[in-house]
């Protein structure tokens, strides 16, 4: 708790399934944040042409090479 200055989640919050499991991921950014901790996160753009025919939601599934 209250460990990280920084905390950094690159392309990452678009491969975790569900509102729940989401929020659930920001509370624990949260907990190991100082309380003046500051996250950097960035995330796949929703209005890309390859998503346009997705719905509202969309999951990437993660891959592993090999």
């Amino acid at each position: 708790d209250d460990t990280f200055d920084w905390a950094i989640a690159v392309a990452t919050y678009h491969h975790i399934q569900g509102d729940e499991q989401r929020q659930k991921t920001f509370q624990e950014l949260r907990r190991v944040l100082k309380p003046d901790g500051e996250a950097f996160i960035t995330v796949w753009n929703r209005w890309q042409p390859g998503f346009w025919l997705k719905g509202k939601e969309v999951n990437i599934a993660w891959k592993s090479k090999g």
